[in-house]
């Protein structure tokens, strides 16, 4: 009986640790493409693989770029990642906006998984990506989107302002 509480214990644990698939479309202005594409998807790595991920375009003449490191650094940059459906991922997102012409980052919540927690972190503030829908960036520099499980309160709490209701 014990063998199958611990067995039963274990295999929650490690589900706890698995992403649902999702792709996330983040939408740029001023940038050398018109979106960069992240996300999970069984059957995916922690490395580039063909047909999922995708090489970013080189940048364009007066405009912004935003690109992800390829994994490992020894390939071109991306603009689409997908990754292994293990929690917690981070990707990093390069950006560098031409002078003058901030880099203007946008997302859909409704693209977000359900269960899970997707944060961007910006010039060290984290920002929920369920609450904040656009980012703008003046500077170069490195965002970190990260998807994370959610804590147990977080999922289990109620949608919409029903404890102002109350």
């Amino acid at each position: 009986m014990y063998a199958k509480m611990l067995c039963c214990a274990m295999l929650l644990g490690c589900s706890a640790l698995l992403a649902e698939e999702f792709l996330l479309r983040i939408v740029l202005v001023n940038s050398h493409t018109e979106d960069v594409w992240l996300g999970c998807k069984a059957g995916a790595s922690k490395k580039y693989d063909r047909g999922e991920d995708i090489f970013a375009p080189p940048p364009g003449m007066q405009t912004g770029m935003v690109t992800m490191p390829s994994p490992g650094g020894k390939l071109p940059t991306l603009y689409k990642d997908v990754r292994a459906p293990e929690l917690p991922q981070s990707w990093e997102l390069n950006c560098q906006p031409f002078t003058g012409k901030p880099i203007e980052l946008s997302w859909d919540t409704a693209d977000l998984p359900a269960g899970m927690a997707l944060t961007m972190v910006y010039r060290g503030k984290t920002l929920d990506m369920r609450e904040t829908t656009t980012l703008s960036i003046a500077q170069s520099t490195t965002v970190v989107v990260t998807a994370n499980t959610k804590a147990p309160a977080e999922a289990a709490a109620p949608t919409g302002n029903a404890e102002k209701n109350q």
